[in-house]
């Protein structure tokens, strides 16, 4: 579900995946200045109450979506790049 939605919104732009059990992440190539805006706006429209049927009956779920920047750059070291998105991953897990 989270995933078509992001796709909705990029297309082919973007690549995600699924981080943890609960976590996503979402790569694009962009300024950071641009993904502090589109940051916000992707919290703004996935964030809401969806439908989830379970045995045949709807109930609606609160998702409550919250995102941030990492800004790699090219020949920017892979493990560092990793270790920030676990923190990233850490620190949304708190939020």
């Amino acid at each position: 579900m989270i995933v078509s939605r992001v796709h909705e919104m990029f297309g082919d732009e973007v690549m995600i995946g699924r981080w943890s059990d609960e976590e996503y992440v979402a790569i694009l190539s962009m300024l950071p200045s641009d993904g502090i805006v589109l940051s916000r706006e992707v919290s703004r429209k996935l964030s809401g109450d969806y439908p989830v049927p379970e045995l045949g009956i709807s109930q609606d779920v609160a998702l409550r979506v919250t995102s941030g920047i990492i800004d790699r750059r090219a020949g920017d070291d892979q493990a560092k790049f990793t270790k920030s998105l676990e923190k990233f991953a850490e620190a949304l897990g708190k939020a």
